[in-house]
């Protein structure tokens, strides 16, 4: 079992940034982890003008929840943040006063892997390998590529790409390919398309990651990969397919 001590801000909670965390958790881990996890959460107290507990998925109101991988995105002129609270994906807009209430993104655990917005308004958002967007009437829909899994996102103008990896193990190793689907404004996402395949040591150190900015100018989006020990590639992938990198 993991320990663990509690640093709460002073402030009420105006230190950190996200909509409604007032404290951080650090947890000891196990022997081959060095330094402790810091975990964001919300202490809740009977304070008058608190946001009230989240309801749990059991029904019950508890006084502490976690975050889980804060996302923050433009939106219209200001700023929108997603986050995991407790046991669902929640939304929130700032508007240069303040936070708006939370709102659900999808019941589930967990926190965004990658957002990013196209157009000012149009905000997409990667959980658990599937991609959601944001409407026009506010509800959130899911928009996924053909291949789902661990990704990111690049906005391009009105275009966007979703480049991730796909990997497999065998006796000798990892396998891992990288891959880029694209959707044109008003469109659909196109077939995935390997943009590079690689061969790794197997366990931790080998397994390959994927990342890239949330925007991109022009008619390319930077991408880089590589495992935990090694090294490290970069490309330019085409935001329409067909054009060299």
């Amino acid at each position: 079992m993991c320990s663990a001590c509690l640093a709460a801000a002073a402030d009420g909670g105006r230190t950190w940034l996200d909509p409604d965390s007032n404290a951080l958790v650090y947890f000891d881990r196990p022997t081959q982890w060095k330094q402790p996890l810091p975990v964001g959460v919300t202490l809740w107290s009977d304070l008058p003008g608190l946001t009230p507990p989240p309801e749990r998925a059991n029904g019950r109101v508890g006084d502490v929840h976690p975050h889980t991988n804060l996302a923050l995105v433009p939106y219209g002129r200001h700023v929108a943040c997603i986050w995991g609270r407790g046991e669902t994906l929640v939304w929130s807009h700032f508007d240069g006063q303040v936070w708006s209430a939370p709102r659900l993104v999808v019941r589930r655990f967990g926190g965004p892997a990658a957002a990013t917005t196209v157009d000012s308004k149009t905000i997409y958002v990667i959980f658990r390998g599937r991609v959601y967007r944001l409407a026009e009437d506010g509800k959130w829909l899911e928009d996924s590529p053909p291949e789902q899994g661990p990704a990111r996102l690049v906005a391009a103008g009105s275009a966007l790409l979703c480049i991730g990896r796909k990997t497999a193990t065998d006796a000798k190793g990892q396998s891992t390919v990288v891959w880029v689907s694209r959707k044109a404004a008003g469109g659909s996402w196109s077939a995935p398309e390997v943009i590079a395949p690689e061969r790794t040591a197997a366990g931790r150190v080998g397994r390959v990651e994927v990342i890239a900015p949330q925007f991109a100018t022009g008619d390319f989006g930077p991408v880089a990969w590589g495992p935990h020990a090694g090294w490290v590639k970069m490309m330019l992938v085409p935001v329409k397919a067909g054009r060299g990198g």
